[in-house]
């Protein structure tokens, strides 16, 4: 995206946020409620789910990242339940996870062998388990 598209978007997010009256006090559902769409409150009924049940939840892309944002706002006890699968190439993501706190999992090659090397050089581990592999974060 170019500096003026940027602009552009930051414009219209800064609009929005004024009209619906969003400030840095407004508690994480009304600010889902205001701006944000069913399917990020879904996932956020997922993650609250799986955190609850001591599930880890693999968050995968930038969406899905802000569902994992506003569960961890509502409860912070959430958040070593979380793992990012990548970092999505949108500047805001990276902010979104560098916020949040959680470094993603690594680009990793597809051999197997590369894929345990690189997981274990960044600090996870593979846990088989018969027919899944878990990740488990040391």
């Amino acid at each position: 995206m170019d500096q003026e598209a940027k602009l552009r978007k930051i414009a219209i997010i800064e609009k929005v946020i004024q009209k619906r009256g969003i400030d840095a006090h407004t508690a994480p559902l009304a600010i889902l409620a205001k701006v944000g769409g069913l399917e990020i409150a879904a996932l956020a009924g997922v993650i609250l789910e799986g955190a609850e049940r001591h599930i880890p939840v693999l968050v995968d892309g930038f969406i899905s990242s802000t569902a994992a944002l506003v569960v961890a706002e509502l409860d912070p006890a959430v958040r070593p339940y979380l793992i990012i699968a990548h970092q999505s190439v949108e500047e805001g993501h990276r902010i979104l996870t560098d916020y949040l706190g959680i470094k993603p999992l690594p680009k990793i090659a597809c051999r197997e062998k590369t894929i345990e090397v690189s997981l274990q050089a960044e600090g996870w581990f593979l846990v088989p388990k018969l027919t899944s592999t878990y990740l488990v974060s040391l």
